[in-house]
């Protein structure tokens, strides 16, 4: 069964707003972790917040999840 483009669109809104609500998180996990060096930061700053974000995701956007 299509998704009908307006779910898409809203899907989609979401998306943008839910990830522009964890970039503080992201900045404040990359300055807790810029002492190491940049490389190393952006690494453990990424891979702290980036299971977050994906389980918001996967929580909060059912049509685009793959099936």
């Amino acid at each position: 069964m299509p998704v009908h483009r307006v779910v898409m669109l809203m899907s989609v809104s979401i998306l943008l707003a839910v990830g522009s609500d964890y970039n503080p998180l992201l900045v404040s996990r990359f300055e807790e972790w810029i002492h190491a060096a940049l490389k190393t930061g952006i690494i453990r700053s990424m891979a702290g917040t980036g299971g977050v974000v994906h389980a918001d995701w996967l929580r909060s956007s059912p049509p685009l999840r793959p099936r």
